[in-house]
């Protein structure tokens, strides 16, 4: 740095000599060469870090919710299976079957409620329902119903007709 005249008075009205320019608090935060990159680049290095950190605990909880999940339905599945049919599925699947063989599906209108049983695998539905003959009168009729939950299948169909004749449908 080379000395001129500084035009500034002292105390006494003199002028002094010195530096052009004095440095002042700004120059040393953003004039700091090799040290301020180093401490940009340890930033950059700690903020890459926490990313990964980051990254790794998603993919992490990811997997541990997949592995929970298939332990649930595998929990569920057996829970199933030892619980036997319920009320509301029996009651599903025998509505169907009956309905599948009436000449007027549309005319098809179960009562609520109706009687359930379970006996191990195998739910027991016995229930009125009213239907439109071929001829278009309106007949009140009961189902007796089985249905096996472990193979979804219908064990046996009977229906009784409002004169009391009995016919097994399957």
């Amino acid at each position: 740095m080379t000395s001129v005249e500084n035009p500034q008075p002292s105390r006494e009205g003199e002028t002094v000599v010195g530096p052009k320019r004095q440095k002042d608090w700004w120059d040393g935060v953003f004039d700091d060469g090799p040290a301020a990159k180093r401490g940009c680049f340890g930033c950059l290095t700690v903020l890459g870090i926490g990313a990964l950190a980051l990254f790794g605990y998603t993919v992490y909880s990811f997997q541990q919710s997949a592995v929970q999940h298939v332990k649930d339905e595998q929990a569920a599945e057996v829970e199933r299976a030892t619980r036997g049919p319920s009320e509301t599925n029996t009651n599903a699947m025998c509505d169907l079957a009956v309905k599948s063989v009436l000449v007027s599906e549309d005319s098809f209108d179960p009562e609520w409620g109706g009687s359930f049983h379970a006996e191990g695998d195998i739910g027991v539905v016995s229930k009125k329902f009213d239907s439109t003959n071929g001829f278009g009168a309106k007949l009140t009729s009961r189902y007796t119903c089985k249905w096996n939950s472990k193979t979804d299948t219908i064990v046996s169909l009977e229906v009784t007709d409002p004169y009391g004749e009995t016919r097994k449908l399957r």
